[in-house]
C-alpha cells in the first residue's frame, strides 16, 4: 500500500493506491449527494450548468482528523486544506495539521531527474500545489 499526500501552504492532497480485501462482507460508506449551480468566471449564473457531486466523512491522522470530502470517481485525489492555507475557501473548512498526527512523513512525490518533494495540479477551474506525506486514512471504516 502506498499514498502520496500533497502539503502545501493552500492545501494537503492525498493519493493513494490501497489493496483491500474484506472477506464476507463489503465496505459501506455513507454518501450525501448534492446539487449546484455553476458560476462562470466572470461570476455570473450560467443557466442550465449544474453539478452533482457525492460527499462523505474521511479521517486522516493519528489521531484521526476528520473532513468531509468529494469522492470524485474521475481521479485518485483526495484533497483535505491545509493548516497553512489562509485563503477564504480554507477558512471554512477543517483544515489537515501534519504537526498533530504522529505518523505523518514526509515522501519524495515522483523522480523526474531529481527527486521532487513539491507538486502543482492543475484543474479546469485553477490549481493546487503541495509537498507529498504520507499518513493513516480512514474511510467507512476502512483504514490504511
Amino acid at each position: 500500500m502506498t499514498f502520496i499526500f500533497f502539503a502545501g501552504g493552500a492545501f494537503w492532497a492525498l493519493f493513494e493506491t490501497v489493496s483491500a480485501e474484506r472477506l464476507g462482507g463489503a465496505v459501506s460508506v455513507p454518501l450525501s449527494r448534492r446539487v449546484f449551480t455553476e458560476e462562470s468566471t466572470t461570476g455570473f449564473l450560467e443557466t442550465g450548468k449544474r453539478k452533482l457531486a457525492y460527499f462523505g466523512e474521511a479521517s486522516v491522522g493519528t489521531p484521526p482528523q476528520r473532513f468531509l470530502v468529494v469522492y470524485d470517481t474521475g481521479s485518485g485525489n483526495l484533497i483535505v486544506p491545509g493548516s497553512g492555507c489562509s485563503s477564504h475557501a480554507c477558512q471554512k473548512h477543517a483544515r489537515f495539521r501534519k504537526a498533530a498526527s504522529s505518523t505523518a512523513r514526509q515522501i519524495a512525490c515522483g523522480f523526474q531527474g531529481i527527486w521532487k518533494f513539491g507538486i502543482r495540479i492543475n484543474f479546469g477551474t485553477g490549481h493546487i500545489s503541495g509537498h507529498c506525506l504520507s499518513d493513516k486514512i480512514c474511510i467507512g471504516g476502512l483504514c490504511t
